[in-house]
């Protein structure tokens, strides 16, 4: 029984790192696309 309820902390901390990351990796991708415009209306 105790071990079990072990895992199900282990799989909440992962999910949450999951998240941390699909999330920077979603500003990264707009900073790159606001740069190609600004570059745009410059030339």
């Amino acid at each position: 029984m105790v071990v079990e309820l072990s895992t199900t902390t282990t799989t909440t901390t992962t999910t949450t790192t999951t998240t941390t990351t699909t999330t920077t990796t979603t500003t990264t991708t707009t900073t790159t696309i606001v740069d190609a415009t600004h570059n745009s209306v410059c030339k």
